[in-house]
């Protein structure tokens, strides 16, 4: 007779739209065939020291449409702080049958680690506001993220227009520029710098003094050049640093050149939250039904991947240690018809 499911759930790291929503989906799956889903409450922290507790549907009532994680978040690093084998010890101790992990990419780096030492399946969903998750066409999280940055920057421009003003945005996005590419889509931007690809604030510069006063600037938060100088102070648990207001410095050359201070807007956390859109609602049940498959299967060290319109299991060795960039191609063919 088969073992009744003790599914494991987490959610780490930086979180998004459309979370809860898989998270209850997946619950009304397992439930469905007997199983209990037990949540782990923020990250891997919750497996470090453990904090679990049973799901019931009263804890995924009207969860839905919420952001966030109603399990709670971290950046907890177990492989740095050498505690793998203390969490492979917890998701046995406690009758973990699967263990099911929602989170970017260092999120995902643990899982495979833990997936290597572990006898209980680890299956990961990719969710992140940044979509840079390799192997997979789009993460949970990053078409609300996109229409949240499209909609806070459009109630202001017809105010920087009248007013004359130069505007430079910024966008989170460490090594990746598939946020700030998309969210300028909407929003005919004049100029975008992505950290892929090299830029000066001169190229800036010959924009303004080209196409007029009330331009349009998509800066994405990771950007580098010689002359920015971009230091950091703060770490998280995995090395990324803290990236602090690099628009800030770019409107400083900026104003140096062309004699006029810019406008400046940093789009934070507002990108990560608001309900999830229709994309997510449904990229978000897929994701549910797919790790069900996966669950069923008794596949370990795989992420549920969003591939040519449909899910597919990917290993995680595949996607670990890199990241999905804006190729080249396409930022030059966004430039021929996207920007002035």
């Amino acid at each position: 007779m088969e073992k009744a499911w003790r599914v494991g759930v987490l959610t780490g790291g930086g979180d998004s739209s459309g979370i809860n929503a898989f998270l209850r989906a997946l619950c009304v799956g397992v439930w469905k065939r007997g199983g209990e889903v037990i949540g782990i409450r923020n990250g891997w922290k919750g497996l470090v020291e453990p904090d679990l507790q049973v799901l019931t549907p009263a804890d995924v009532l009207d969860v839905t449409l919420k952001p966030g994680t109603i399990l709670g978040t971290s950046r907890t690093n177990v492989v740095k702080m050498g505690a793998v084998n203390q969490v492979v010890q917890n998701i046995e101790g406690h009758g973990l049958t699967h263990l099911v992990v929602i989170g970017g990419g260092d999120t995902l780096s643990i899982a495979g680690a833990v997936a290597d030492e572990s006898p209980v399946p680890v299956v990961a969903v990719p969710q992140t506001i940044d979509n840079d998750i390799a192997e997979t066409d789009v993460s949970l999280g990053f078409s609300t993220a996109v229409q949240r940055g499209i909609e806070a920057v459009s109630g202001i421009i017809p105010s920087n227009r009248a007013h004359g003003n130069p505007m430079l945005v910024e966008v989170m996005g460490r090594a990746s520029g598939w946020l700030t590419l998309h969210i300028a889509l909407g929003l005919e931007a004049d100029f975008v710098a992505l950290p892929e690809f090299p830029w000066s604030v001169d190229d800036l510069v010959e924009v303004y003094e080209r196409t007029g006063p009330a331009i349009l600037a998509l800066i994405a938060e990771g950007v580098q050049t010689a002359e920015l100088q971009v230091t950091h102070s703060r770490f998280d648990a995995f090395g990324n640093p803290a990236l602090e207001g690099v628009v800030h410095r770019v409107a400083a050359r900026f104003a140096e050149r062309a004699g006029r201070y810019p406008r400046v807007q940093v789009l934070g956390y507002v990108l990560r939250g608001g309900p999830p859109n229709s994309f997510d609602l449904n990229l978000a049940w897929r994701f549910a039904v797919g790790t069900l498959h996966a669950l069923e299967e008794n596949v370990t060290g795989h992420m549920v991947a969003w591939r040519d319109g449909t899910t597919r299991l990917v290993p995680l060795g595949a996607v670990v240690g890199r990241e999905r960039l804006v190729p080249a191609e396409l930022f030059a063919d966004f430039r021929r018809v996207m920007v002035r």
